[in-house]
């Protein structure tokens, strides 16, 4: 599962994700619009975007262990996050989920960070990780720690450490 590079995908998330993260457009409605604007199959496309979301295990291994509540903060229109935590049954690892498309904001706007904020701000230190180093920044100037992960062993470590 490899049609689109890196690249070639950052081009389309930078495209299309102002719509889908703020709840304008589904997930499937998403697939629709860019299976069109490519001429591919909405199936193949939509098996590809699932494919490359999928969870890494190392990274589940890790949440499990993890004692203080954990918040999902995430950019995606609705229906892929759901759709995600469902199939793999990961609802148990999160206190709570803050998906962009309910509050029609997304990271990097600070307003969706302090959601987090006034929600556990008397709980816990918070630790934010990402793997787009713009989300990273508000959060750190926010007093977060802050963990730029790019799924490699490297950031595997960092996250064990902290968490």
């Amino acid at each position: 599962c490899d049609k689109f590079g890196l690249e070639e995908g950052m081009k389309l998330k930078h495209k299309y994700a102002s719509l889908a993260d703020s709840g304008k457009i589904d997930f499937d409605e998403l697939v629709d619009i860019v299976a069109k604007d490519f001429s591919l199959e909405n199936k193949v496309l939509k098996d590809e975007w699932l494919y490359l979301a999928k969870p890494n295990p190392q990274v589940l291994d890790v949440l499990k262990q993890v004692k203080d509540p954990i918040v999902l903060l995430s950019n995606a229109p609705r229906g892929l996050v759901e759709d995600i935590i469902e199939k793999y049954e990961l609802s148990y690892l999160f206190k709570q989920m803050i998906i962009s498309y309910q509050y029609k904001i997304s990271k990097p706007d600070r307003r969706i960070y302090e959601l987090v904020y006034n929600y556990y701000s008397k709980e816990n230190d918070f630790v934010f990780i990402d793997d787009n180093l713009i989300n990273l920044e508000t959060p750190k100037m926010m007093g977060w720690k802050t963990i730029h992960f790019e799924n490699d062993e490297k950031s595997m470590e960092v996250l064990k450490e902290i968490l």
